[in-house]
This record gives structure tokens, C-alpha cells and sequence, in this order.
């Protein structure tokens, strides 16, 4: 409905995660932000290292989306 495909999301979001993560060595949870337009509003790093990744809840994403008024999200892995 506003002229973006899925898979121009999907470009946009690897090479956004490629930007912010290129110097990154460890285990990394990122979640980028979208507001309704699919516009990026914002991002978080919400984990680092397998037992951070491991006790991840959904709370921590949810009060980031709220923070920057995002009404969507992708989260990423980052090995």
C-alpha cells in the first residue's frame, strides 16, 4: 500500500544490520524499528552473547518499540 515490496524491506533491513553490526565479533540480538509506513524510526541492541539471547523476552522489544512509537519490527541474529 505505500510502493514498498517485501523484498525491498528485506534489502533495506540486511544492509542496515550490516552497517550498524560490521565491527561487532560476538553473538548479537538487533531489532529494528518501523513505524506504518515501514520507515526506520529506530534500533536496539537487546542482546549480546547466547545467554543474553537465551533469557530474551519480549518485554525489552516491546518497551523500545514504545519508545520510538514503532508499530513494527525485525529482529535479527547476528552470529
Amino acid at each position: 500500500p505505500h510502493g514498498f515490496t517485501w523484498s525491498s524491506i528485506v534489502v533495506c533491513t540486511a544492509r542496515l544490520a550490516r552497517e550498524l553490526l560490521h565491527s561487532r565479533r560476538e553473538d548479537i540480538t538487533l531489532v529494528l524499528y518501523v513505524d506504518d509506513r515501514h520507515r526506520f524510526v529506530g534500533h536496539a541492541i537487546v542482546a549480546t552473547g547466547w545467554v543474553q539471547a537465551a533469557r530474551l523476552s519480549s518485554k525489552q522489544i516491546i518497551a523500545g518499540a514504545q519508545a520510538c512509537r514503532a508499530t513494527g519490527c525485525v529482529i535479527i541474529r547476528y552470529r
